[in-house]
């Protein structure tokens, strides 16, 4: 994991003040003569400590349930992503993406071989495709289009299941994540560890009324946390996650670390969108990659207050597809979701692998300051 700087500047007083996190601004301090100022807030040290104080759980309210029945279920599936649906032979979870006819990311997915959710009908197979809850239906639409004469139903299951996380932002990539006792039963259908990276999280997948005391007595070492902690733990750890951090039909899949994450399988047949992954994977060169970015100052002076009780609120700075760029003006890359101090872009590698001089200009005339770096789970992977 790369080093724990600050946490998120604003969090614990956007938790505070009942206010959406990603609305406030943190306070600063001019240190430099070039009047860049340095994020500094009293709730930022109190946010760290209650971030490292084991590990905890949360409800992904964004996140949402297809489920795929039927005797075709696989074939319908395997045509249609990178990874290999024949893995799920032997685990329970893959991670992979939908991908468009031109090779683009459409939508980024986890895929659950669920017996337990099954028709009960012999010979029918059963899966639970978890995607980002704002186009579930676009994801419907895509699979049955794609559907033609296999024997597979394509339903919505997102008032039927839900999706929780189990995640230590002390782990590691060597560290297993081996949490409380067995969960599978009735209303919990199920907790994997998250197959893209080692450490990372765990995934629990259970029925929809099942409310947080059942995890607190399934999970007793962990307590119960805000989404946007989570949030934060993926951009430290650079882990995409949804449509904000893969814009569909943009995204390329190998730039996104979806090798890297263990969603492709470069052995399989054809699949929709092929071509250009295998063509990409071949060359061997991938010039840009999602990167975890760190906010670390910025020469916006409106937003340097200094109230005691944390930072002074206002609307976000780095948006979606703000220019990065290196001090002498040359193309760094591009923003995609950030929270708080923390965020992810798409970088240029041979420019951002570790870099603390970037920056990004504001309509204003002001700058923000960033820092990118290479995970340390990157090491020894490769596309």
């Amino acid at each position: 994991m790369p080093p724990t700087a600050a946490m998120s500047r604003i969090l614990l007083n956007a938790i505070r003040q009942g206010i959406r996190p990603t609305s406030c601004v943190v306070r600063c301090a001019a240190v430099t003569p070039s009047q860049q100022h340095r994020f500094r807030s009293a709730a930022a040290a109190e946010l760290d400590v209650q971030m490292s104080r084991g590990p905890k759980f949360a409800k992904l309210r964004d996140r949402s349930i297809l489920r795929v029945a039927g005797s075709d279920a696989a074939d319908l599936i395997q045509g249609l992503v990178p990874n290999d649906v024949n893995i799920l032979n032997n685990q329970k979870v893959m991670y992979t993406m939908f991908l468009s006819s031109a090779g683009r990311v459409l939508y980024d997915v986890m895929v659950y071989h669920c017996d337990e959710a099954g028709t009960g009908k012999p010979g029918e197979q059963c899966f639970l495709i978890e995607c980002d809850k704002s186009v579930t239906t676009d994801l419907q639409r895509h699979m049955v289009v794609y559907r033609v004469r296999k024997k597979a139903d394509v339903s919505y299951f997102g008032d039927k299941y839900q999706v929780w996380v189990v995640f230590d932002p002390d782990s590691n990539e060597d560290t297993p994540l081996t949490f409380g006792t067995e969960t599978n039963g009735s209303n919990i259908l199920m907790r994997v560890n998250d197959p893209r990276i080692g450490g990372f999280a765990q995934r629990v997948v259970t029925q929809t009324d099942v409310e947080s005391a059942t995890l607190s007595e399934a999970l007793p070492e962990c307590k119960e946390c805000p989404t946007d902690w989570y949030t934060v733990h993926r951009f430290r750890w650079g882990v995409p996650e949804g449509v904000i951090d893969l814009p569909p039909a943009e995204a390329l899949p190998l730039e996104s670390n979806l090798a890297f994450m263990n969603g492709v399988s470069f052995e399989k047949g054809c699949y929709l969108g092929q071509e250009l992954t295998a063509r990409t994977h071949h060359t061997g060169v991938i010039r840009k990659r999602i990167m975890p970015l760190e906010i670390t100052g910025s020469t916006h002076k409106e937003n340097t207050g200094t109230d005691e009780s944390g930072s002074k609120c206002g609307d976000g700075l780095l948006t979606p597809g703000s220019v990065i760029t290196t001090p002498d003006g040359k193309d760094a890359g591009r923003a995609r979701g950030h929270l708080g101090q923390y965020g992810l872009g798409l970088m240029r590698v041979n420019v951002c692998r570790n870099n603390d001089q970037l920056q990004v200009g504001l309509r204003d005339g002001n700058r923000l300051y960033l820092r990118s770096y290479a995970p340390d789970w990157w090491v020894g992977k490769h596309d």
